[in-house]
């Protein structure tokens, strides 16, 4: 086992095999707003979006507050343990000192690990300064840092604070060990830790800010009821985020249902039960067939040739398909995407073209936000070169949809924007024929019908992609315009609730990520529980500990000397 200062016996880790990477399964004294299960999504009733807290407990320390501890202009160098005088800003019986001065570090220079020599499984947990709880696991046992009391990790890096009481492998340079000092109770390190405001430095080291930082101690009765309080509060705040966090899953699912039950007909179907609607078939090769022919005039005319007979028209050879698809209507078309639609790929070569530091967007699925949106902020931009290249392979209009065929599959946007754009060959795109929705064709193409054909067309192991001719033999079902227009608007105005739901979901989380730091802040402003007259004050506590040290000191000095 490492050396360290302390040592314990392990909780949860005994020898046996284990695999939980993720830290919602990871057992972990704190609640995990990770951790919950998902359930399905019911439109009709209201998701309670609001913590569940009482009058006169969490609710009431949401305030307007900067969410850490401010140093009064009148703590002065020079105080308790090097840092800052006590000052009467401060509540009865508290001191405030250097946070360098609150704890020690335990040394892990032979014990630490790299994330990227870890196991998905093993004996021993990995604890680094990353965003998961639990990095990975290894089996040396001699890597294992063993404490019989909690300690708490701080990245270097990333600022994340984490508490162990476990025994565990720590991670490579960045993971720094911290144990309190004596006098101070461990919940109470660290939750104070975790109101530091520490300013984000990039990458770069953050550990000399946090010795720096402003660390206030209160008298140790008072600041074990903190740490009690503090648990009892931030337990309800972690379960109102776990309830929260299952909210995205279950719009996700609510969309996808919807998306399901529009391009199957049920969605519609007592609607066109009702209703005599007619084929849009006729309509529908019609217009292919006059698409077709403007094309090749269009051909005709760009090369200067003049047909001397109709014979090109005889070269009109649509593949079309035949059958039918499980669970769609029988009334309803099942045609090839190529059938009903001109798929073309934007950039054939395939090379990236020159990119500049302005210019006309050039798009990607990484600009792809939301369920509908686009965030440009990190687009990249090309020449206009590039854009009227794509602009007269692709014809471009408020109509077109983007389709993702590389990376991120499936993945669509209807491209109704008002500047000139290009896009990456990770994306195709679809211009749909006139006699059909934009908006019904984008629905099929995000809903299961598509997704299952396309899974089965997906090739690739590093970069999953559907070629160009996959996307195009995609089998698309049709229903009849009047149908498709009642489609787009039931599944708008569905969607336009699950948006709502969203809305207040993002607007409540918000509240509770606010919520956590201002707790923390008004414990640290003596403000939580109430301060006890008859509790020894925090500086006299250091005063004893002191004194007692260097009597042991002068012990040690006397018994070598004799």
């Amino acid at each position: 086992m490492a050396n360290a200062r302390l040592a314990i016996t392990p909780k949860n880790h005994k020898g046996n095999r284990v695999n939980q990477l993720s830290p919602k399964e990871t057992k972990n004294p704190l609640p995990n707003p990770d951790k919950g299960v998902s359930q399905d999504l019911n439109v009709s009733k209201k998701i309670p979006l609001n913590p569940p807290f009482s009058k006169g407990e969490a609710g009431e320390h949401l305030e307007q507050s900067s969410g850490h501890i401010v140093l009064p202009p009148s703590f002065a160098k020079g105080g308790v343990g090097g840092g800052f005088s006590s000052s009467s800003q401060l509540p009865p019986g508290w001191t405030v000192l250097s946070c360098g001065d609150a704890f020690d570090q335990i040394s892990t220079t032979k014990a630490k690990i790299k994330t990227k020599d870890t196991l998905s499984e093993g004996l021993f947990p990995v604890v680094d300064q990353g965003l998961n709880f639990i990095a990975g696991y290894i089996d040396d046992e001699d890597k294992v840092l063993d404490v019989d009391e909690p300690v708490c990790v701080f990245g270097d890096h990333t600022r994340i604070i984490k508490w162990v009481d476990f025994s565990f492998v720590p991670g490579a340079d960045g993971t720094k060990v911290l144990t309190p000092k004596k006098h101070i109770h461990p919940r109470f390190f660290y939750y104070q830790l975790k109101s530091l405001k520490i300013v984000d430095r990039g990458y770069s080291r953050h550990f000399k800010y946090l010795k720096e930082s402003v660390f206030v101690l209160a008298p140790l009765p008072e600041q074990i009821r903190i740490a009690n309080k503090l648990d009892s509060i931030l337990a309800k705040v972690d379960n109102a985020q776990a309830r929260l966090e299952k909210i995205p899953t279950l719009l996700k699912r609510f969309r996808q249902a919807v998306l399901a039950a529009a391009t199957s007909g049920e969605l519609t179907r007592e609607w066109r039960e009702e209703r005599s609607l007619s084929s849009i078939k006729n309509i529908l090769e019609n217009s292919r067939l006059q698409h077709w022919k403007n094309i090749q005039l269009d051909e005709f005319e760009k090369k200067k040739i003049t047909p001397k007979s109709n014979e090109w028209m005889s070269k009109y050879k649509p593949i079309r398909y035949v059958g039918k698809l499980k669970g769609i209507p029988d009334e309803w078309l099942i045609e090839r995407l190529d059938f009903i639609a001109d798929v073309i790929d934007p950039n054939p070569k395939h090379r990236n073209p020159k990119y500049h530091e302005s210019g006309y967007l050039f798009i990607s699925t990484a600009q792809f936000s939301g369920v509908d949106d686009f965030d440009f902020s990190t687009c990249r931009y090309v020449a206009e070169e590039t854009i009227l290249e794509q602009k007269e392979r692709c014809r471009f209009d408020e109509r077109s949809i983007a389709f993702s065929r590389k990376g991120t599959i499936g993945h669509t946007r209807i491209l109704d924007v008002e500047f000139k754009f290009a896009l990456l060959d990770s994306l195709c795109v679809i211009n749909c024929d006139e006699n059909l929705s934009e908006k019904f064709i984008n629905y099929v193409l995000r809903s299961s019908v598509v997704h299952v054909q396309v899974l089965e067309k997906t090739k690739g192991v590093a970069l999953k992609q559907i070629s160009v001719g996959g996307v195009r033999e995609l089998l698309i079902p049709i229903p009849s315009l009047e149908e498709q227009g009642e489609i787009v608007r039931r599944v708008e105005s569905l969607f336009a609730l699950a948006d709502s739901v969203e809305k207040q979901y993002k607007a409540a989380k918000q509240r509770l990520d606010r919520l956590t730091q201002a707790v923390l802040a008004k414990a640290f402003r003596g403000e939580l529980v109430p301060q006890d007259p008859d509790d020894e004050p925090a500086a006299e506590l250091l005063k004893r500990i002191q004194a007692q040290r260097t009597q042991q000191q002068t012990g040690k000095k006397r018994h070598a000397a004799s």
